[in-house]
């Protein structure tokens, strides 16, 4: 897996440059060189990815944004499966925090939401 320095986006190996931010991926990012990450969840879109790693960092949880395209055709930025990843030594204070944003009136309930 390679990573974007600027966006810290995850990508498969054959990728060579971030299509959004146009960098060179690196194979690791320094500052999570040391740190276990596990699945937080699935979600459809970048501007949804974008949001949920926003609040994550904004609490001091480390995390990055992991896609393949789920269509032949995929408009830039939708329509695009991401997987975030967080430390997993924040996981259940990021799952918390998950929960709080699925609750909140501006976002709908993710894909994988268990309560509908």
């Amino acid at each position: 897996m390679k990573f974007c320095p600027e966006c810290r986006q995850a990508y498969k190996d054959d990728i060579q440059t971030c299509p959004d931010c146009k960098v060179e991926l690196v194979e690791k990012l320094e500052e999570f060189s040391d740190i276990e990450f596990v699945d937080l969840t699935d979600v459809e879109g970048i501007f949804k990815a974008n949001l949920i790693r926003d609040v994550l960092e904004d609490n001091d949880i480390e995390c990055y944004l992991y896609s393949e395209p789920v269509h032949i055709f995929p408009v830039p930025g939708e329509g695009i499966q991401y997987t975030i990843y967080v430390n997993k030594e924040k996981a259940e204070q990021a799952k918390s925090l998950l929960d709080d944003i699925e609750k909140s009136e501006d976002m709908e309930p993710l894909p994988d939401d268990e309560s509908t």
